[in-house]
């Protein structure tokens, strides 16, 4: 009885305090970051690669060793900036070109990185150099499971899975600002030289719709945030006390 009227009252309390909220959207801007790239703010692909160790260079803007892809997302006003979000999920997904110069294991041991990065950049004004942010904290690594060498094939990246307080401060810090929230894609796969192949090409918000990057992100909002911990801190206590009664111990 205790379980249905605990979770009959958790699904009250989250309705009433809206805790749960998502939001789906696609990129506004996307740049390749590369020193020679032709036309990196309007191309449909932007390149990843670094130099088999570091997915960063050691100085800022990077050398012809390091290219990075840039994404700019707009929360578009979902979130009200007088609150304070916990995020309880955030995801990017990004799609390869068909045709992927390296093979699975090479795509395994090297995966695509996300960082965090800082809104002082746009596409329609964008040109290399050192006035543009430079990638900071690393968020998370692609999930490389779903390679395919003939087809294009989504790589995800799980944003809570690397530096939580950094993801859940640019968040917020975009939610009481502008709305624009940013991020770096980089690896130390090392493409092998000049002719070299072996990098990521990635599709961008100019590539086929159904390709394009997509950001995912459910929040709650802080106190509802503490409010649902401490329910679901409730029942956990509840059931082993429960279990404790009918003679049953965890190890």
């Amino acid at each position: 009885m205790f379980r249905y009227y605990f979770f009959g009252s958790l699904l009250t309390l989250t309705t009433s305090i809206g805790l749960a909220q998502s939001i789906n959207v696609n990129p506004i801007g996307d740049v390749w970051f590369y020193k020679n790239a032709p036309n990196p703010a309007t191309d449909p692909y932007a390149l990843a690669w670094g130099d088999g160790t570091n997915d960063l260079a050691p100085t800022f803007p990077p050398d012809d060793f390091y290219s990075y892809s840039y994404f700019k997302f707009d929360l578009g006003g979902a979130f009200d900036s007088s609150k304070t979000y916990t995020l309880t999920m955030a995801t990017l997904t990004v799609y390869q070109y068909p045709g992927a110069g390296f093979d699975a294991d090479l795509a395994k041991n090297n995966p695509l990185l996300a960082r965090a990065l800082g809104d002082g950049w746009e596409e329609s004004t964008y040109a290399f150099g050192a006035g543009n942010p430079s990638p900071g904290s690393l968020l998370g690594a692609g999930d490389m499971s779903n390679y395919d060498k003939a087809g294009y094939w989504a790589i995800t990246i799980d944003l809570l899975s690397g530096d939580v307080g950094a993801i859940t401060n640019l968040f917020n810090d975009a939610v009481h600002s502008n709305g624009h929230i940013d991020f770096s894609l980089s690896t130390i796969m090392n493409p092998g030289g000049q002719t070299g192949t072996k990098y990521y090409t990635l599709a961008t918000r100019e590539a086929q719709a159904q390709y394009r990057p997509t950001l995912e992100i459910t929040t709650v909002p802080e106190p509802g945030a503490m409010v649902l911990f401490g329910l679901l801190g409730l029942l956990a206590r509840r059931k082993g006390h429960k279990s404790t009664q009918n003679g049953v111990h965890a190890d």
